[in-house]
């Protein structure tokens, strides 16, 4: 036993963006049997803690992979491109008068307590998420970024352009999750 780091081939998958959740689900399970705490009971202490170790690194691997927006961010710390959410400011206008518009339309159906709406701009911002995610994963295709890790020089040599284009449809898929949750969440509210 022993701790494997990158999560692609911990859970048996091909490392790209595009990801069959079920197979995933289903070699986390077959893992999480294999390494589970409880089997090592009787173990010595040090393969307890190696399999604890074990266990949880496998739930941060299909917690990462089973998320667009983590996978996403996880195939772009491979290449050596770190992308601070905190930081980074999208600079994309049309993007921005999109997103103003859409929480309007948030708020207004809140306030209105008008259930269609919210379930119209969901199906809308769900299109877009999807959308966005497309973009991310042809994008990844189009510029040849690798699927494999890379090294400093190797990473230095993609181009900038390239690599906002990258953060930027992260940051787009972000937004699109975020503002899912939020109309659940106010779907929830209403339907209480």
């Amino acid at each position: 036993m022993q701790l494997e780091q990158d999560y692609f081939r911990l859970l048996g998958v091909a490392p790209q963006f595009d990801l069959d959740s079920s197979v995933l689900k289903q070699n986390a399970r077959k893992l999480q049997r294999e390494y589970h705490p409880d089997r090592y009971a009787s173990h010595t202490p040090q393969e307890q803690r190696l399999a604890a170790q074990v266990s949880a690194q496998i739930n941060s691997a299909l917690a990462t992979l089973l998320d667009p927006v983590r996978r996403a961010n996880y195939l772009l710390q491979r290449q050596g491109i770190e992308i601070n959410a905190q930081t980074h400011t999208e600079r994309d206008t049309d993007f921005l008068m999109q997103q103003m518009a859409l929480r309007e339309t948030l708020e207004e159906a809140r306030m209105n307590a008008d259930v269609d709406a919210l379930d119209a701009l969901a199906e809308q911002v769900q299109g877009a998420y999807a959308a966005a995610q497309e973009e991310f994963k042809d994008s990844m295709q189009v510029h040849n970024v690798a699927a494999e890790p890379v090294d400093e020089k190797t990473a230095a040599q993609l181009d900038d352009q390239v690599k906002a284009g990258l953060i930027s449809q992260i940051s787009k898929m972000r937004f699109y999750q975020k503002l899912l949750e939020e109309l659940q969440a106010a779907s929830a509210v209403m339907g209480a």
